[in-house]
């Protein structure tokens, strides 16, 4: 199984934060709320893809115990501090992310090479050229698209 993240939503913080906004969103303002958080074609595709190969996955647990042992992060710096400190703390045993999560892989103190992570994504190999550029401990460990996870998990 793999969790896949785009929110901190297993933060109870976070999750009660969100609720709030979406209540106030739906009840208050009358607007819809989006099923995916994140870039809604990169989370849509990548569940679609899960689910044409019938891979099973959780997306944004609201509880840190339906964690999986392979958490790949789509989106957001915050979620992907929460995932590495899980990791840290031997609840996540191969973690993953990319590609929405930075712009640069300098952003955030060069987040993205920290050791935790074991693999990264972006969209193209120019992109893994100039990610590299920046910072050389990526080397080795980042890959383009979907197709760089499913040879090195198997999935």
């Amino acid at each position: 199984m793999i969790t896949i993240l785009t929110e901190p939503s297993f933060i109870l913080f976070y999750h009660l934060k969100k609720e709030v906004k979406n209540f106030i969103k739906k009840k208050l303002l009358n607007r819809e709320i989006p099923w995916y958080a994140g870039h809604y074609a990169v989370v849509r595709s990548l569940i679609d893809g899960l689910e044409k190969i019938n891979q099973e996955y959780n997306y944004n647990p609201t509880s840190s115990s339906k964690i999986a042992s392979h958490v790949h992060v789509l989106a957001g710096v915050n979620t992907l501090k929460a995932a590495i400190r899980l990791k840290q703390k031997g609840k996540i045993k191969r973690l993953t992310a990319g590609p929405n999560i930075v712009i640069s892989s300098a952003d955030e103190n060069g987040i993205i090479a920290s050791k935790e992570i074991d693999r990264y994504f972006v969209n193209s190999d120019w992109t893994i050229s100039a990610y590299l550029l920046d910072n050389s401990k990526l080397t080795n460990r980042i890959d383009n698209g979907p197709q760089g996870l499913m040879k090195k998990y198997g999935i």
